[in-house]
């Protein structure tokens, strides 16, 4: 029984490799409640991707966001911390979301619970932008 259940789960590990290879995303997964278990982060192509983690922070310095572009999964805490010297108001495009005015060393917080591309802005400096994407 035992070599039967290990078979599977190695036969279901290949099955997602190939599968997400084909992609060109490799997925690493821990065990719920893994000792350590931190949210695990890679940076792609200027993309922050949060993965087996439900917080993401994005800094608003220099008159700009870091990350400005990130993808979550749905239900993930996302903290907007102003850590410039001057007022920020992030807004995302059809209203999805809006902080109102953040005072420096202020931080915002919210949850997007539909899929989909969230582009947003600093409605103070327009120059700032960025695209969460909620997977």
């Amino acid at each position: 029984m035992r070599k039967i259940v290990i078979f599977s789960l190695i036969t279901i590990v290949l099955a997602i490799t190939l599968i997400t290879a084909g992609c060109g995303l490799i997925v690493i997964a821990e065990p719920p409640g893994a000792a350590g278990q931190e949210a695990q982060t890679a940076q792609l192509e200027g993309v922050k991707v949060v993965r087996g983690g439900e917080k993401l922070e994005i800094s608003m310095k220099d008159n700009k966001f870091d990350p400005a572009n990130a993808e979550v999964k749905t239900g993930t805490v996302i903290t907007f911390i102003n850590n410039d010297s001057v007022i920020h108001h992030v807004k995302a495009e059809a209203e999805a979301f809006e902080s109102g005015d953040l005072e420096p060393g202020q931080k915002w917080t919210t949850v997007i619970s539909n899929p989909g591309e969230y582009p947003y802005s600093c409605s103070l400096h327009p120059e700032m932008k960025g695209i969460i994407t909620v997977k």
